[in-house]
């Protein structure tokens, strides 16, 4: 059933519910009916649920718009004082809100992004829904750095040079230096 559709809505149980003043056992009736899609409030003379909150946990809003893997990383990243907003240490139930500005720290690297909240998400979305709730205001240069650093470390993982990377490597710095 769905908005359309309104001849179960008033038969049967639902009207003596009504009627009867128990609007709360008709409501929660209804909204376990097989294929409803909005429940009662797509009824204007039926009462409306609750609004959506215009705030999230911290550690949830940071797992669903996907800085971290787990829920769990993010509120340890939180517990450590590593992210701030507004330049405040921020705690895993803080609530985060439209027009926050959220420092977050890179998880692959060192470095800071700069996150400005543009919309509230409780669930888990793909990258694109995701992207559409922030706006990252990180500078171009910090990425450069960040991207620098992951070659060098993958540089420094391959463990000793053999003597033709040596040699390589004295082309480019010269012989004395």
């Amino acid at each position: 059933m769905n908005c359309s559709d309104t001849s179960e809505l008033f038969t049967g149980r639902h009207v003596g519910q009504w009627e009867s003043g128990d609007m709360s056992r008709a409501v929660r009736h209804h909204s376990l009916h097989p294929g409803t899609t909005t429940g009662v409030a797509c009824r204007p003379d039926l009462p409306q649920f609750p609004p959506v909150s215009d705030s999230v946990r911290a550690d949830l809003w940071l797992w669903s718009t996907r800085f971290f893997k787990t829920r769990g990383l993010a509120g340890d990243a939180c517990t450590t004082g590593k992210l701030k907003r507004n330049g405040h240490p921020l705690k895993p139930a803080s609530p985060v809100q439209p027009g926050d500005l959220l420092e977050v720290p890179f998880v692959e690297g060192p470095g800071v992004r700069q996150i400005s909240v543009k919309a509230v998400i409780v669930k888990r979305v793909g990258a694109p829904e995701a992207q559409a709730c922030y706006e990252d205001l990180t500078k171009p240069e910090i990425y450069e750095a960040l991207k620098l650093w992951q070659i060098a470390k993958q540089e420094a993982a391959k463990g000793r040079p053999t003597k033709r990377d040596r040699r390589e490597i004295d082309k480019i710095h010269g012989f004395w230096d």
